[in-house]
């Protein structure tokens, strides 16, 4: 028998699903204090999901915390290790002159296309 829960009362995923995606919204207006606290809030309502990690773990990864960007993309693949969004975050950070100088396995992931060899 499956479990409802009560009108006007949402569940716990409906809930971090509302929070993460209101988080969405303040990341895309550059609001990145109300984001964070809903990422935080929809993680400790849902604990199990990934994709409320991978999404803490963009926004990790603008702010430069990039040991946290690793924890949570960490914690996403250990949820569900087929989310392929969580490994780009999962792996260390290079610095730009790193992306145009020697491309590496890590920056073609990172901006999705093989780059051309230099001319000689």
């Amino acid at each position: 028998m499956q479990r409802r829960h009560q009108v006007g009362k949402p569940c716990r995923k409906d809930l971090a699903a509302a929070l993460s995606n209101r988080g969405r919204a303040y990341y895309n207006k550059n609001d990145f204090d109300h984001a964070m606290a809903d990422f935080d809030q929809a993680i400790a309502t849902d604990p199990g999901t990934a994709l409320l990690f991978y999404r803490r773990s963009a926004l990790d990864y603008f702010r430069k915390d990039y040991d946290r960007a690793i924890d949570d993309s960490t914690r996403a693949l250990a949820l569900d290790p087929d989310y392929v969004m969580a490994y780009n975050g999962a792996a260390p950070p290079m610095p730009p002159r790193a992306i145009t100088t020697a491309p590496s396995p890590i920056s073609i992931l990172r901006c999705g296309s093989i780059p051309k060899p230099p001319m000689s």
